[in-house]
C-alpha cells in the first residue's frame, strides 16, 4: 500500500500544492519505505517552485533526502526568513506575555522551521548543539529520531496511530539560594496541556485550535521552571533572582520543534540568561543520488544503509551530511 501510494504521489506531484508536495516526500521516508520516487518528485517540485513556497513546506522539504541543488535552493529562500524572524525577537518576556510573539508567528505564516532551519534559528538565539556524550545517552531514551513516532491506540475497536514527540532532557543547575545543585533527567512526551506561569505557548498560523501547551518541549520546560521555583527559597520572584541561576540544560527532541516550542526555549533563555541551553531536534537530511530508474529491492536496502531513504541518524545526528553540513554547520558556527 505504501509503495502504491508513493508511486501515485510521485506521478501527481506537479499538481500538488507546496504543502502536499512536502508531505508526499516526507511520509514515505519517515515510514522507512525504500522507494526514492516521492523524493525525486519532491526534488523536481523544489527546482520548479521553490521561490513560490511558503516557509513551512520549504522547511519540511529542506529536511528531506533531496537532490543537493534542492537543498541549496531551499536554504537560499528559508535562511533569510530565519534571520528576519530572529531579528524581530526582542529580549523581553513581556513580548510573549503581551501577544507579540503570537502576532509575529501569524505575520510570518510559519508553523515550523524544520530541523535544519530550526537549528539555524536556535544558534542565532544562543541555543547550541548538545555535546556528543549527551546525545549518546539520549539515544537510549529516544529510540527513533524523526518527525513522527508511531504510538498505536484503539478506539471503538479500530486501531489508530497518533503522532508522538518525545524529548529527553538533562539539567544541572545552581544558584546562591540552593543548598545543593538541582539535577535531573527524564523523558517528556506530548500530552495533556500544561499551563505555566512562566512560559507562553502560541497557536500555529494554520491551526488556530491547536494548543501547543501539549508539546513535549513546552511541558518539559514548564515543569523545569516550576522545579527551579520550588528549589529556590525566593521562588524566582525577581529577574535578579532568576539571573543568578547558572548551569546547563540539554535536550534531544525526536522531531523538529514547532515555532511555539522555539519560542518557549527563547523565553527560558530570557528568564534565565545564566543557564546554557543546548537542543537537538529531529534529524538533518542526506543527499539523494540522481538516478532515473526506480530502485530495486536491493538498491533500496543499499540506500537505507547509506542513510538516505528511511535513514537512522548516528550519534552526531547527520554531522557532515549534505544540508546538515551547509545549514546546520553554519548555524553551529553562529553559536
Amino acid at each position: 500500500l505504501l509503495a502504491a501510494t508513493a508511486g501515485r504521489g510521485a506521478r501527481t506531484a506537479p499538481r500538488f500544492e507546496a504543502q502536499n508536495a512536502a508531505t508526499a516526500a516526507r511520509d514515505p521516508e519517515e515510514a522507512g519505505l525504500g522507494d526514492a520516487r516521492p523524493l525525486r518528485a519532491g526534488s523536481r517540485e523544489v527546482l520548479r517552485a521553490a521561490r513560490q513556497m511558503d516557509p513551512t513546506p520549504m522547511a519540511t522539504l529542506l529536511d528531506r533526502c533531496l537532490w543537493p541543488e534542492c537543498h541549496k535552493a531551499l536554504e537560499e529562500r528559508l535562511f533569510p526568513m530565519v534571520e528576519r524572524f530572529r531579528a524581530a525577537l526582542p529580549a523581553s518576556v513581556e513580548f510573549w506575555r503581551a501577544g507579540g510573539y503570537q502576532q509575529l508567528v501569524l505575520d510570518f505564516g510559519v508553523g515550523n522551521f524544520g530541523s535544519v532551519g530550526g537549528r539555524r534559528l536556535n544558534a542565532a538565539l544562543g541555543i547550541a548543539w548538545p555535546d556528543h556524550a549527551f546525545l549518546l545517552r539520549a539515544r537510549e531514551h529516544v529510540p527513533r529520531v524523526g518527525r513522527s513516532m508511531g504510538d498505536p491506540y484503539t478506539s471503538d475497536g479500530v486501531e489508530f496511530t497518533r503522532q508522538r514527540v518525545s524529548a529527553y532532557a538533562e539539567h544541572d543547575l545552581a544558584a546562591p539560594g540552593l543548598p545543593v545543585p538541582l539535577r535531573g533527567a527524564g523523558v517528556h512526551t506530548n500530552g495533556r496541556a500544561l499551563r505555566s506561569r512562566w512560559l507562553v505557548p502560541v497557536r500555529p498560523p494554520y491551526h488556530p485550535q491547536a494548543d501547543r501547551g501539549t508539546c513535549s518541549e513546552f511541558r518539559m520546560l514548564a515543569s523545569l521552571c516550576d522545579a527551579m521555583a520550588r528549589a529556590d527559597p525566593r521562588g524566582l520572584c525577581s529577574a535578579a533572582a532568576r539571573a543568578e541561576f547558572t548551569g546547563l540544560v540539554q535536550v534531544l527532541v525526536s522531531g523538529p520543534c514547532c515555532v511555539s516550542c522555539v519560542g518557549a526555549f527563547a523565553q527560558f533563555r530570557v528568564l534565565f540568561p545564566g543557564v546554557q541551553v543546548r537542543v537537538a531536534a529531529g534529524r538533518p537530511p542526506s543527499a539523494l543520488p540522481r538516478r532515473a530508474a526506480r530502485p530495486s529491492e536491493a538498491e533500496g536496502a543499499s540506500a537505507r544503509a547509506r542513510g538516505c531513504e528511511g535513514r537512522g541518524p548516528g550519534p552526531e545526528f547527520g554531522a557532515g551530511s549534505a544540508s546538515g553540513g551547509a545549514g546546520a554547520g553554519a548555524a553551529t558556527g553562529a553559536a
